[in-house]
């Protein structure tokens, strides 16, 4: 699989099929600081480095045709949208308004925040579903470094949406879940399967007809039952969302995005909106083996579907092929015209 320290490139033999075609080494900094104790030189190495290994990412782009030229991006004038790590500009491109991602510290483009972007280009380069935000390509340029680019999404993020909460249906929640449990079951179903590893309300986007999209691939990772991966320490935001698995022992399972899938459906059928503590509240609750209190959500279906997600074992929970077949059976009526 793909993990932080190591990029495997995957080729796409058909939809959510992708099997390993060749490696890319990352950055070995130790052997770095054992060749030479001197600070400018290890400095000098780094920055040799940084450009071999985007020199790598340039020739896998340009062999698997996502790579583009710096020139046909035209970056719009206007502040960024500011993530937790990331920037993201909206752009012109071949006449076609899109996305602009890259890192916060572009300037001074360090070797882990670039192996995060490679980690993120190996898993979302191989998806396509109109429930994702489709990855578009990459490139380089001096001033921003890597950038990647992506599906313009003008509606904005989840997150928005749950704070103005006016005048909100419960069929428009209802379509919410339909959309993301969609995509997740196709990620989940992919040969090998994808976590996502980072589903939350920030990460979950409208586009300009009110459909969702998930994004951030930067946590993403290919497991297998038999294999499950390891998150680094320190890398997540908002533990409301996180499976207690991931909080307490870094264990990144598929069963952890119906986790948080269960949670963002509480904040969306809670009337009041998300509830937050602060992330040591969620780490405490997740140690004692506490589950989220639902009795104040009406929604009856509701309930049910999210008893089954926010399950402390995560062996006990349900799966999003079973979550998307249960909203799909929903009466027409209901759903308002879902489909």
């Amino acid at each position: 699989g793909c993990h932080r320290g190591r990029w495997t490139v995957w080729k796409v033999r058909e939809m959510g099929d992708c099997e390993p075609e060749e490696k890319i080494p990352s950055l070995d900094t130790k052997t770095h600081m054992k060749r030479s104790q001197s600070t400018s030189d290890v400095h000098h190495k780094s920055a040799n480095d940084i450009m071999d290994m985007l020199a790598k990412i340039r020739h896998v782009g340009l062999k698997e045709h996502w790579w583009v030229s710096p020139e046909e991006v035209k970056l719009f004038v206007g502040k960024p949208n500011l993530g937790v790590v990331s920037k993201v500009y909206e752009a012109d491109w071949r006449s076609l308004k899109i996305a602009v991602k890259t890192v916060k510290d572009a300037g001074r483009q360090r070797h882990e925040n670039l192996e995060e972007l490679m980690s993120e280009i190996a898993v979302w380069r191989t998806l396509r579903h109109p429930n994702i935000v489709m990855f578009l390509g990459a490139t380089y340029n001096h001033d921003l470094g890597l950038m990647l680019l992506l599906e313009h999404m003008p509606g904005g993020t989840l997150k928005q949406y749950l704070e103005k909460r006016k005048g909100i249906t419960t069929s428009e929640n209802w379509k919410i879940c339909l959309d993301i449990s969609r995509a997740l079951a196709f990620l989940h179903t992919c040969n090998p399967p994808v976590a996502h590893g980072d589903l939350k309300p920030a990460n979950i986007l409208f586009n300009a007809f009110g459909s969702c999209k998930i994004a951030d691939f930067g946590l993403s990772r290919f497991v297998t039952p038999a294999s499950p991966q390891r998150t680094p320490q320190g890398v997540f935001v908002g533990a409301r969302y996180i499976a207690p698995e991931l909080l307490l022992s870094l264990t990144m399972l598929l069963e952890s995005d119906v986790y948080s899938f269960g949670m963002i459906m509480v904040d969306l059928f809670r009337r009041q909106g998300p509830i937050s503590y602060s992330d040591l509240h969620y780490k405490t609750r997740a140690k004692k083996g506490l589950a989220e209190n639902i009795d104040d959500i009406k929604d009856v279906r509701a309930k049910e579907i999210i008893s089954q997600c926010i399950l402390h074992d995560p062996t006990k929970r349900t799966n999003f092929s079973k979550i998307s077949d249960t909203i799909e059976a929903f009466p027409k009526q209901d759903k308002c015209g879902l489909i």
